[in-house]
């Protein structure tokens, strides 16, 4: 189709892009567009790239076609208005977080108060699932999202206040500080729940007292005691614990190496060759993974590169440090900072 644009288009060079139609030339307009210039050519020749992108090059085409006389040929409309398009991650992330994505989403776009569970283990994909699914639920406009994120110590998220001596009265003391984290109906709460919960070194406890699994005082607290119209979605690193038949669990999984390289490949506009070094380099990690996507045209949040606990220790340590005139520092103070060779 190229080839053939270019022959019925004029002979004419754009100062700095190339032949009009080449694919130095797209690169440049996609540029301009504001989409990802590094994307055309994994598109066209492997068909490799964002919806987004995928679109962008496109319109690009169908202008050139009209430009040419040759118009292409219109794709047909659906019959009906489709339901919220997924976010490019997810769409070339594997069928676990889509459909989790596409179930929970849909819950609350017809006014429901959807209750979910996801698990997997870290990487797998759950602080990615509830940054889209935050940002979709915001957009809505429809109540307030509330997000928890109950790793460690998590007595100063929760607000614990201080708890008499039995175990009564401490787990008295956790299910009222979690019923306060709920937001008011119509809300939408999300909890990332890790097995290295306590609460100022105390375990979770069941409302009668003893210690429980964290992932079965989520679902108790969180879950079960849920206010009526508060969707929830817990997500769980480790489901040891968790009673059956409280909310369906979606297990998610790390993507695939090839799901990881179509990502990579699509978002940096990399090779394949390297793509699939950066995937072995990652273990298919998922944060490290969208951190590396990060430096691609869209950037990356601060708060998603916070998220990930390599980075907290670098930053912490980089903080401790004075830094030259030009931003460096000795490579001999980081490690030392760090505790670990650099």
């Amino acid at each position: 189709m190229l080839a053939d644009l270019r022959a019925h288009l004029p002979p004419a060079r754009d100062p700095g892009r190339g032949v009009r139609g080449s694919l130095r030339w797209l690169e440049a307009e996609m540029g301009t567009r504001g989409a990802n210039s590094a994307s055309v050519r994994n598109i066209v020749y492997r068909d490799v790239g964002t919806p987004a992108d995928k679109a962008a090059l496109r319109a690009i085409l169908a202008d050139l076609a009209r430009e040419a006389g040759r118009p292409l040929a219109e794709e047909a409309a659906p019959a009906s208005l489709p339901p919220a398009p997924l976010p490019d991650e997810l769409e070339l992330l594997g069928r676990s977080k889509k459909r989790a994505y596409k179930q929970f989403l849909a819950g609350v776009r017809a006014g429901r108060a959807p209750r979910l569970i996801v698990t997997g283990r870290a990487g797998a994909g759950k602080t990615v699932l509830l940054d889209h699914l935050e940002r979709a639920l915001s957009a809505l406009g429809r109540g307030e999202v509330r997000r928890l994120n109950l790793t460690g110590d998590a007595s100063g998220v929760l607000a614990l206040p201080p708890a008499g001596t039995s175990f009564a009265e401490r787990a008295q003391a956790q299910g009222d500080a979690a019923r306060r984290a709920f937001p008011p109906p119509p809300g939408t709460l999300f909890a990332r729940v890790t097995a290295d919960l306590n609460f100022a070194g105390e375990p979770p406890r069941s409302p009668e007292g003893p210690p429980a699994p964290p992932a079965a005082w989520a679902a108790e607290h969180l879950l079960r005691r849920a206010p009526a119209g508060v969707a929830v979605l817990l997500a769980l690193e480790d489901a040891a614990g968790l009673p059956e038949g409280l909310a369906e669990v979606i297990e998610l999984r790390p993507p695939t190496p090839a799901e990881a390289r179509a990502y990579l490949m699509a978002r940096l506009g990399v090779t394949r060759e390297r793509a699939d070094a950066l995937v072995r380099e990652t273990g298919r990690h998922l944060d490290r993974l969208t951190l590396l996507a990060g430096s691609g045209p869209d950037g990356a949040a601060p708060e998603r590169l916070l998220a990930d606990p390599d980075v907290r220790r670098l930053a912490a340590a980089l903080a401790a440090l004075p830094g030259g005139g030009d931003g460096a520092v000795p490579e001999a103070a980081l490690a030392a900072a760090l505790g670990t060779p650099v």
